[in-house]
């Protein structure tokens, strides 16, 4: 009851991408018409004035990030278990992690332009959600997730 309705359409919003991204690795000749279809997303939410205006700025480029990365939907599984699949910037750091192959607070946190303690506990989160290993004794967390097998 205490979440405002603009924060249910950025969760909302965010959930979407997560399966458009999904869709998109899948079918990569979709992805322009999935990034038309966030973008009326986006101007709905602008028209009705629910979101700011710099609030949209940063929503669009994180939906533009998420559509490029490759989500899996074994990763969107786990993080909507742990209620992670909403926040736009976790979701954000999970596909410029997918990108690397790897996960390196230093460089997730100057991709992101945050410090490298914020970068640290997202990927800590990453961990929880079972994408990432866990350190090794040189301090590198690969991808945990396996490639999904697509039939059909």
């Amino acid at each position: 009851m205490g979440r405002t309705f603009a924060t249910r359409a950025i969760a909302d919003l965010m959930r979407l991408v997560g399966r458009l991204s999904v869709d998109a690795a899948a079918s990569p000749e979709l992805k322009p018409a999935h990034r038309h279809f966030v973008s009326g997303y986006l101007t709905a939410l602008e028209a009705t004035g629910i979101v700011p205006h710099v609030e949209l700025i940063r929503l669009k480029h994180v939906c533009e990030v998420l559509l490029d990365g490759n989500l899996t939907l074994q990763e969107l599984r786990a993080m909507k278990v742990s209620g992670n699949d909403t926040d736009p910037t976790y979701l954000r750091a999970v596909t410029l992690v997918n990108r690397a192959r790897v996960a390196d607070a230093a460089a997730l946190a100057q991709q992101m332009d945050t410090s490298e303690v914020s970068a640290r506990r997202l990927i800590e989160r990453m961990e929880a959600d079972g994408i990432v290993s866990a350190p090794d004794m040189f301090g590198v967390r690969t991808l945990k997730a396996a490639e999904e097998v697509r039939h059909g």
